[in-house]
């Protein structure tokens, strides 16, 4: 997966990706669930894994708002036998505060 992308849905991130249907050699394969994966660190991989789902999207209930903290995503994909796939391109969430100064 290369095309994982992250929107702001009121409070909530809501992560998308394209779902793969095929192994690395191009044969048919059949996913049994993605798993999704957060940091607050966007300069390392995430290890922490926050759900998963059968579908190609995920939402982050209340992940978005605050702009002390940003969090950064990558997905896997897991076949019928349980192979994981790579790690996907990561995805950020970035909220940043205003300032009124004149």
């Amino acid at each position: 997966m290369t095309d994982l992308t992250s929107q702001k849905s009121n409070a909530d991130i809501v992560l998308t990706w394209s779902e793969v249907t095929t192994d690395t050699l191009g044969h048919p394969t059949t996913i049994w669930e993605y798993i999704v994966y957060r940091a607050t660190d966007p300069t390392t991989v995430p290890t922490d894994s926050i759900g998963a789902t059968s579908g190609a999207a995920f939402t982050d209930p209340g992940a978005a708002g605050s702009t002390i903290t940003n969090y950064y995503y990558v997905v896997r994909a897991v076949d019928e036998t349980l192979k994981k796939s790579a790690i996907s391109n990561m995805a950020g969430e970035f909220d940043r505060a205003l300032d009124n100064a004149r």
